[in-house]
């Protein structure tokens, strides 16, 4: 038997580690050994309500309770939320600049471009096909930036975890690699590109009305 280091302190300092038997002569002596708990541990933590009810299901007629990690350490959901909240609020922030920056992008379009749009309108052009037409220009400006925003974050991550750079986490003992889960689920790309496209539509709304409901004979006289 030896003494082995948990990488963080509080488990150094709390927990020991040995076989079945031994803790159970150490616990109940000459007594019945039993067990008090087991604890199973999966590779992936969106296996844990399968998992919940497949245990729930064998065990129907045995005396056992079944408890995830988050319902016996409440402070993890705590932290999962604050972080949560957190993450929300930037996004929000992030999404206000790109509605701003969109609107002022496509309302100096709509104003570079007046006398086309007079001349498009002078021409026959609806006022509908002209608002289809800087709609059409707000979303590409947002699958393009979404899209390249998406490949440098990817390119970045790549270049993060090939570093090899450590750091010391909150109550661990010894430094580990710093690594970015960054294809961890698919819903990291599509949630995010989705968001940014439709902000940019969004923001390109007003402006593309604003450049629709010009008079043609303004539109025209513009300099």
């Amino acid at each position: 038997m030896k003494a082995e280091s948990q990488g963080v302190k509080e488990l150094d300092d709390t927990t020991v580690i040995m076989p079945l038997g031994l803790a159970q002569d150490l616990v109940y002596g000459r007594g019945e050994h039993r067990v008090s708990a087991v604890t199973l541990q999966l590779r992936r933590t969106q296996d844990i309500p399968r998992a919940q009810k497949r245990l729930q299901e064998m065990l129907k007629d045995e005396p056992f309770e079944i408890h995830t990690f988050e319902q016996l350490t409440p402070l993890y959901g705590q932290i999962v939320g604050l972080y949560r909240a957190i993450f929300t609020f930037l996004a929000l922030i992030m999404g206000v600049i790109v509605l701003f920056s969109v609107v002022n992008t496509m309302t100096m379009n709509v104003l570079e471009r007046t006398t086309e749009i007079g001349t498009l309108r002078a021409l026959g052009s609806r006022r509908g096909e002209v608002r289809m037409q800087f709609l059409a220009e707000g979303a590409a400006i947002g699958v393009m930036g979404a899209s390249t925003g998406l490949l440098l974050g990817w390119l970045i991550a790549l270049a993060i975890n090939a570093s090899g750079w450590r750091w010391l986490p909150p109550l661990s003992a010894q430094p580990v690699p710093f690594h970015l889960e960054y294809l961890a689920t698919r819903w990291q790309f599509i949630v995010p590109w989705v968001a940014v496209v439709l902000v940019t539509l969004l923001a390109s709304v007003g402006p593309a009305n604003r450049g629709a409901r010009l008079p043609i004979v303004d539109a025209l006289r513009h300099v």
